[in-house]
């Protein structure tokens, strides 16, 4: 919609306004919702105005659109004579004179459509104005970002002025890219001249190790020819600097090149190039190439992979357009890929018109040894191949540097056969025999190094292998077969067969059937810091791998073999869960994080069904260091399944079987437990745990019963079989332990000790770790032990290390101490706990002295021994405590005044470091800051204070009272 008014084009004016466009193109969409143009001309004043989403732009000025055209062209001649312009007869000119600004919006969507490789920054600016009679025309053009496929340039800026005296132009860009190998900062181009004639300079990198700077006249000659002369400069290319080492011309027209004394250097690497390319047959243009250093050829390009050596070569090159004769002979001297030796390359190629076909023919020598040559034809007119290439015991260790080495590495062996190849250049058609000798590879996945030796049928579609022969370290012989279909080696499908269930390789049984292979090599791996397992396994069965790269599958039924030991490492430390008083195996680290960031199989449908055997050994790593594991030997069947969209299961049971033990570690305590035939381990579906149903068993022979209470005088409980029980259930990420005893043979007597030991988790604790350590019981809480035993001193510090490991919840100590010279004897129990959430907080010890008489007439003595204290945290800090103590006299200067002393009182304990932190001063401040705002809470948080023991109890509450 719009409107346009005027007697002529010389005074119309209105605007025109368009809704609403759309435009489609293969699927890519243009949408343009307004484009609006203002248009004002006048006598001597024109304006437009053009806005849309795309690009706005703006022209104001005097414009005389007939000679304005010619104008500006007839001012670019002057600068560029071979511009062809029609003279004005009058020679007069008519005036132009308006300003111009262009700035873009966002181009996305139009670019796609019509530049698809090219990606303008939106706000991309150019200015400018013109002047036909000053013969001036001034632009500058600014841009954050501009990209051309792989070229990507940052912050454009360019200054261009044209005017009758000359050119000036200044063009700047701070950051060049070329894909992700070559990067240039602060590149100038400066440019200045006329009549035809620019003296050039380019620049990058400036004030560093890789500052270039090029120099040379460009001659603009009026029957389009260009002359360059190259003056002595040099460049750099990441750090590496390349000599134009003298001048050098170059003349370029529509059909004829000429170059003169070019010449390139680097240290030893040199590159000349002489002669002409015309349609003359006596006009040869040269090609020399010495030392060029591939390491740094790579380096530059970027190339992914690592190259070694030297290439030299030279090449001669006649009338390219009616008659082109070539000659070229290549090198490439000690050529290595990522390391691997590749040997010697020669390679020389010969064409004529004649002919019309070009002659390739070339060798590799590896180590002094010709392993591989190759030879034919190439016709340029039609592209048809006609190429041999012959393997003659061809080293293939290249092969690691195509190789991903986490998956694949330590390829080696040799290789023969001859290849034929037919077809066109882009669709070639392959046929011959290649074979394997001695080949190896290390497939670092599985930790497994196989050989190979076998044959290789390559036909024009497909690569077919028949029963190729697969050892593994220890000479197990297994076998391959398999198909690789290919479009133009596009789109592969395979099937491959692994049978290592049947050793083919000897001669079948008199019945036809093959001999049974014992066993074959299917993981060998050490750990490895996040490694879900590691260890050895040997197999027998069938693998079968079939599908496309984006969708394959495989399959794999196996039966485990003697010599197989698979580690489960559950790193991590042991802790008692409070709630339960369990033993609880905390996993270091994240199992399921490991998993996901180890495992990507998209597009893998893999179906793994394994038959575990009585052969195979299992164990599972709860602490390295302390050797606490379980070692299992069992049968069941798991099955794994993983589908396209990375999603991991694991099914079935392992039953554990006899001879199985958990080597039982905490502290000092090491123990062996027999695992109870019929306890298992069950996936249900989660691949990184399962479910835990472990029973074990320790039998101890000859354990008195008597030790648990002292005074019975039942002789028969003094030797009895005492069984010690360590059950692990729940998870195998989380397992939990849980303590037992019995003695199946005692009297009524001795099981009624045992129960009582049993209603206590504690008490039941203390006698487990006991019977572990020293293979006897402990006087149950209350009961006195009768004699003394160095084997207690052992007692008591083992007993105490492995209380304190159990709970955080009760803190539990045995002290015993006896003196033979005085014939004085204690025993005392400590306890220390928290109730009300560990407000409340009760410690102290209980105990019995007992002392002998000083003489035969008089009795020995007895008396009771204790200390309590008992703390309330009147606020959750604890800073404002309540305290009251029962002290025991005995042995202290108040034992006369009677067998113990009580006290209470209130105690404050706060840490700061000055008056800001003090919390008590600021409450008792803030009372008297009634005019003032709240000065806020102090900001340093206090660490908890911890419960005070009973002897700092003690002094706080006498410093109250005093």
């Amino acid at each position: 919609s719009g409107r346009l008014e005027g007697e002529s084009f010389e005074n119309i004016a209105g605007n025109i306004q368009a809704n609403f466009l759309q435009f489609q193109q293969s699927g890519d969409e243009l949408n343009v919702p307004v484009i609006k143009i203002d248009l004002q001309r006048q006598k001597n004043h024109d304006v437009l105005n053009l806005n849309s989403s795309i690009l706005s732009f703006n022209l104001t000025g005097n414009i005389n659109y007939e000679t304005v055209l010619n104008d500006f062209l007839e001012d670019l001649s002057l600068v560029f004579p071979s511009i062809g312009v029609t003279k004005k007869i009058d020679n007069q000119r008519k005036l132009s004179d308006f300003n111009f600004n262009l700035k873009t919006g966002d181009l996305s969507e139009f670019l796609v459509i019509f530049v698809p490789d090219l990606t303008v920054e939106k706000g991309t600016s150019i200015r400018g104005n013109y002047h036909s009679i000053n013969q001036t025309l001034n632009l500058d053009l600014n841009s954050g970002f501009v990209k051309f496929q792989d070229l990507t340039f940052d912050d454009i800026a360019v200054t261009q002025n044209i005017s009758k005296t000359g050119i000036i132009g200044d063009y700047n860009i701070a950051t060049l890219k070329y894909g992700d190998s070559l990067s240039f900062d602060k590149i100038r181009f400066e440019t200045t001249g006329k009549n035809g004639s620019l003296d050039s300079k380019l620049s990058w990198n400036p004030n560093s190790n890789d500052y270039s700077s090029i120099e040379w006249k460009t001659v603009i000659l009026e029957n389009n020819q260009l002359n360059f002369s190259l003056s002595p400069s040099f460049f750099s290319l990441n750090g590496l600097r390349w000599e134009i080492a003298n001048a050098s011309d170059i003349m370029l027209t529509e059909k004829d090149l000429m170059v003169t004394n070019f010449k390139l250097v680097r240290n030893e690497q040199l590159i000349k190039i002489n002669g002409c390319l015309s349609n003359n047959d006596l006009d040869i243009l040269k090609i020399d190439i010495q030392r060029f250093n591939l390491a740094e050829i790579s380096k530059v390009l970027g190339l992914g992979i690592n190259a070694e050596g030297q290439f030299s070569g030279w090449a001669k090159i006649s009338n390219p357009y009616t008659n082109l004769v070539y000659q070229g002979d290549a090198h490439i001297d000690n050529l290595k890929l990522d390391g691997q030796e590749v040997g010697n390359i020669n390679l020389l190629s010969d064409w004529n018109d004649l002919r019309e076909r070009i002659i390739i023919s070339g060798d590799l020598e590896y180590r002094g040894m010709k392993t591989f040559d190759f030879g034919g034809l190439y016709s340029l007119k039609t592209e048809n191949l006609d190429l041999f290439l012959n393997f003659d015991n061809t080293d293939i260790q290249f092969a690691n540097a195509f190789m991903d080495p986490s998956v694949v590495k330590d390829i080696n062996g040799k290789l023969n056969g001859k290849v034929f190849i037919k077809g066109k250049a882009d669709a070639p058609k392959l046929k011959g025999k290649l074979k394997l000798l001695d080949a190896g590879a290390q497939v670092e996945l599985l930790g497994v190094n196989y050989k190979m030796n076998g044959e290789i049928v390559i036909e024009e579609d497909a690569f077919l292998i028949n029963n190729m022969p697969i050892k593994d370290r220890d000479g197990n012989t297994a076998s391959l077969v398999g198909t690789i279909i290919h479009d133009n080696f596009a789109n592969f499908d395979l099937d491959l067969q692994f049978d290592f269930e049947n050793d083919r390789s000897k001669k079948p049984l008199p019945n036809g059937q093959a001999i049974p292979l014992e066993k074959f090599m299917i993981l060998n791996t050490k750990y490895k810091d996040g490694d879900l397992y590691f260890g050895k396994a040997y197999g027998r069965g069938t693998a079968n791998i079939s599908g496309s790269a984006s969708n394959l599958d495989v399959t794999v039924d196996v039966q485990t073999k003697k010599g197989t030991l698979i580690n489960f490492p559950m790193y991590g430390v042991s802790e008692i869960d409070e709630s339960s008083d369990f033993v609880q195996f905390v996993q270091k680290g994240n199992l399921e994080k490991q998993l996901e960031d180890k495992i990507d199989f998209t597009g893998l449908n893999l179906d793994m069904k394994f038959r575990i055997t009585p052969d195979a050994e299992l164990k599972i790593i709860f602490n390295e260091q302390l050797n606490d594991e379980i070692l299992a030997k069992g049968s069941g069947i798991i099955d794994m399944r993983l589908d396209q969209f990375n999603h991991v299961t694991l099914n079935g049971d392992y039953v554990i079987g006899s001879g199985s033990v958990y080597n039982f570690a905490l502290g000092a305590i090491k123990q062996p437990f027999n695992i109870v035939p019929g306890s298992k381990i069950t996936w249900t579906g989660d691949a990184v745990n399962a479910a835990l149903d472990i029973k074990t068993n320790i039998a101890l022979k000859k354990v008195s019963i008597l030790e648990l209470s002292p005074e019975q005088l039942d002789k028969s409980l003094s030797n009895q079989d005492v069984n010690c029980y360590l059950n692990l259930t729940e998870t195998l990420l989380k397992p939990v332990i849980a303590f037992d005893i019995d003695a199946p043979s005692a009297p009524e007597t001795g099981k009624a000790l045992i129960a009582r030991v049993k209603n206590d988790p504690d008490e039941l604790n203390r006698q487990f770790f006991s019977l572990l350590l020293v293979r006897k019981f402990q006087p149950l809480k209350g009961s006195l032990s009768a004699g003394s035993s160095a084997a207690l001193d052992l007692l008591e510090s083992q007993i105490n290390s492995a209380l304190g490991s159990l709970s955080d919840k009760y803190k539990l100590n045995v002290d015993y101490g006896a003196d033979e010279t005085l014939g004085e004897t204690s025993v005392g129990v400590g306890l220390k706990t928290g109730f009300l959430n560990d407000r409340l907080i009760v410690s102290g010890s209980f105990g019995v002295e007992s002392k002998s008489a000083s003489s035969a007439e008089t009795k020995g003595t007895s008396s009771l021994i204790g200390d309590v204290s008992v703390e309330y945290l009147v606020n959750e800090k604890g800073t404002f405590r309540a305290n009251a103590f029962n002290k025991s006299n005995t042995n202290s200067v108040k034992e006369n005044a009677g067998p113990f002393t009580q006290g209470a009182g209130i105690s404050y304990r706060e840490d700061f470091n000055s008056w800001d932190d003090f919390e008590l001063y600021q409450f008792i401040a803030n009372i008297f800051r009634k005019n003032k705002k709240e000065l806020g809470s102090n900001k340093r948080k206090q660490s908890p204070v911890p419960p005070l023991e009973p002897k700092q109890a003690e002094t706080i509450i006498k410093e109250e009272k005093e």
